[in-house]
Formats: structure tokens, C-alpha cells, sequence
């Protein structure tokens, strides 16, 4: 049963693409220990497989909503009532 379930993994990791498919690589994340906990971040493969899938991803294309609420007014501003 497990060198069922090996023979098959080996099969999709190096399968040849057919029709053009653009699958996203085995290899997706990495983990850091840090002295604050775990920082996962996601790997350079990983990240140029997205934007080729999701191109709407792309920084220039993210639309830029101003935060709800009266506009900024710096330190010492004028008071908000409630």
C-alpha cells in the first residue's frame, strides 16, 4: 500500500505537462524559527507560478481603497466627537 501511494507521488512530481498545464511546484512555503515564533513565507517558484496563474495578483493591479473614517490629521489634531 505505501510503495503504492510512493510509485504515485513519484509519478505526479515528474510527469511530463500535458496540454500546456502549469502546475504549481511540490515545493510551496519555507518555515524560519525565530525567537517569536515561525515565519512562513512562501518560495520563489511558488511565487512566480501565482502571478503566471493569477494575474489580477500583481501589485500594480490592486486597487487602493483609503480607510474608512475622517481623513488623517496628524499629531495634536483637531477632536472627533462621537
Amino acid at each position: 500500500m505505501i510503495d503504492d501511494l510512493l510509485a504515485r507521488l513519484e509519478h505526479l512530481a515528474y510527469a511530463p505537462r500535458v496540454g500546456g498545464q502549469d502546475r504549481p511546484p511540490l515545493v510551496t512555503y519555507t518555515t524560519t524559527p525565530t525567537a517569536h515564533g515561525d515565519v512562513v513565507r512562501a518560495t520563489p517558484d511558488y511565487r512566480e507560478w501565482y502571478l503566471r496563474a493569477y494575474p489580477a495578483a500583481r501589485r500594480e493591479d490592486l486597487a487602493c481603497v483609503p480607510p474608512p473614517g475622517p481623513p488623517a490629521q496628524g499629531v495634536g489634531g483637531a477632536l472627533i466627537e462621537f
